[in-house]
């Protein structure tokens, strides 16, 4: 029997990340006549990136792009229209939102952000949605709500909007998107979207009291995911399948796992995963940000240290689950006081550690870092400039990651003010 460790090393969330650099900058752009104010960047998978448009009200409207949501260098666009394009709502917050290019998929989510110059006067039933047609709407999934801002996911490009809706839309909508359906069964970013509307507008109908139509949403949202996932085990499997094909095995295994108590379905997602994690394996990079400021002998230090170390996880044979990994980062530092000090110290990185499946079935990856420092010193006094060695102490350290690119743990300098910082980066390879 295999063991819990070994099955769940198979329910990731994670992509192919496309390792294509280029860096962010401004782009001019023309405005549209339907268009009242846009902001353009090129933006790199390997960077993400953020617009931001600021309306004459004081509103914001804020697009954070992160690290390999996209698959290749792309020019992004968000714009805010003259007008609010029709819609199902009649108390809408903000003109509409259009980002482009229009269909573009992520390959996990973007956070669109609205922060308002008043305040909210009712937060209970406060959406953001992606506008399918003048009579249907879809909302998306709130990852952070306050008095003065609403957040939320989004998979794809497409036209936004904000609003309060009635009790009678509300209705209306989660009527409409019980109806609803993704055909293409490899676009889970799309039904991601469908599933988290669907969980939203059962939300609202709580909150409105409407307690046996959220029931009812939510028990036919469970068939939906059941007919889906089936639906996408039932095409062959590509000769290829560790790229989009697993991702999106993965995305469907986590709404079969958590939204679903169908065991004939969990039990075929479960020997899909199996036999795609023998055919594919985990690479990653965890990646070394730390910046700390501190005052010493009479001056002041500003050390960085940055840098990317790789590592495999074993899911190929006993021990499974075991992290190896080595590699170097760059120490720097400036000390201020009579005399200048610059510190160039290299680090060299032993990564140990172990994956391991938490108490909702979700995967982690438990880090111990062993890191050995060498390098010198230049010392810049009014009286002459020299070179001494400076060979910090080894140190250690540990930090517990979901296995999720991108996810980052952060805990404080043990001196002075700043932070040490990791950055998780996630490939699979067949």
């Amino acid at each position: 029997m295999k063991s819990i460790v070994e099955w769940f090393l198979n329910l990731l969330f994670f992509v192919i990340l496309a390792l294509l650099a280029s860096g962010c900058k401004e782009d001019s752009n023309p405005v549209d006549a339907d268009v009242s104010i846009q902001t353009t960047k090129h933006i790199s998978p390997k960077d993400g990136g953020t617009l931001e448009l600021t309306i004459s009200n004081g509103d914001r409207i804020i697009l954070t792009i992160p690290k390999y949501a996209l698959l290749e260098p792309k020019s992004i666009t968000l714009q805010l229209l003259k007008n609010i394009e029709a819609n199902p709502f009649s108390d809408n917050l903000i003109n509409t939102i259009r980002i482009l290019p229009d269909g573009l998929k992520l390959r996990h989510s973007a956070q669109l952000k609205i922060t308002f110059s008043n305040m909210i006067s009712d937060t209970s039933r406060i959406i953001l949605y992606n506008l399918k047609a003048a009579d249907f709407a879809i909302p998306l999934y709130k990852s952070e709500l306050t008095d003065y801002s609403i957040t939320s996911e989004i998979y794809h490009f497409s036209d936004y909007g904000g609003a309060q809706p009635s009790n009678q839309e509300i209705i209306d909508q989660s009527n409409k998107i019980n109806t609803g359906s993704v055909t293409d069964l490899m676009d889970w970013q799309s039904f991601a979207e469908l599933v988290k509307g669907m969980l939203e507008y059962a939300e609202l109908l709580q909150a409105t009291g409407e307690d046996q139509l959220a029931d009812q949403l939510l028990e036919s949202l469970e068939q939906k995911i059941i007919q889906q996932v089936n639906a996408f085990l039932d095409i062959p499997i590509p000769e290829d399948p560790c790229g989009y094909y697993q991702q999106a095995l993965f995305k469907y295994a986590e709404l079969a796992q958590l939204l679903t108590s169908d065991t004939q379905l969990i039990r075929r997602v479960e020997d899909r995963l199996i036999e795609i994690r023998n055919r594919c394996f985990i690479r990653g990079e965890l990646e070394y940000d730390h910046n700390m400021l501190f005052n010493t002998g009479g001056g002041t230090i500003h050390r960085t240290i940055k840098g990317s170390v790789p590592f495999i996880v074993n899911t190929y044979n006993e021990p499974y689950g075991e992290i190896t990994g080595s590699g170097t980062v760059d120490w720097s530092g400036v000390e201020e006081s009579v005399c200048t000090g610059t510190e160039t110290v290299v680090g060299n990185i032993a990564l140990r550690g172990e994956m391991e499946v938490d108490n909702i079935g979700y995967p982690w990856l438990n880090f111990e870092m062993y890191e050995y420092w060498s390098g010198s010193i230049t010392v810049v006094c009014p009286n002459g400039t020299s070179v001494i060695p400076f060979n910090p102490p080894a140190s250690t350290a540990a930090a517990r990651f979901l296995l999720e690119d991108g996810y980052t743990v952060v805990q404080p300098s043990p001196v002075g003010s700043g932070q040490f910082k990791w950055i998780l980066h996630i490939s699979f390879q067949p």
